[in-house]
């Protein structure tokens, strides 16, 4: 998972969507990294991120859901939400 994101993404994840807790954000993408199942997937990043009080599906969450969306689909040229 981690391998996925670029510096700069890492940055604004960690910036808009865990309020600046690297070490928050590290441990979500550690609890990912052996889930193979995308609903199991992204069902734990809804409940990380509740923690921060971002939804799945705001607008901010979007980089980061479509990164995960493609380590699970990477032929799939769509957006995730």
């Amino acid at each position: 998972m981690a391998s996925l994101i670029n510096v700069q993404q890492r940055s604004e994840i960690v910036k808009r969507l865990f309020r600046q807790n690297e070490q928050a954000f590290e441990n979500l993408v550690k609890k990912l990294e052996p889930i193979t199942i995308w609903k199991e997937a992204i069902h734990i990043v809804e409940e990380e991120l509740k923690k921060f009080d971002v939804y799945i599906r705001d607008q901010n969450a979007g980089l980061f859901t479509n990164i995960l969306y493609a380590r699970y689909f990477p032929d799939d040229d769509q957006i995730c939400i």
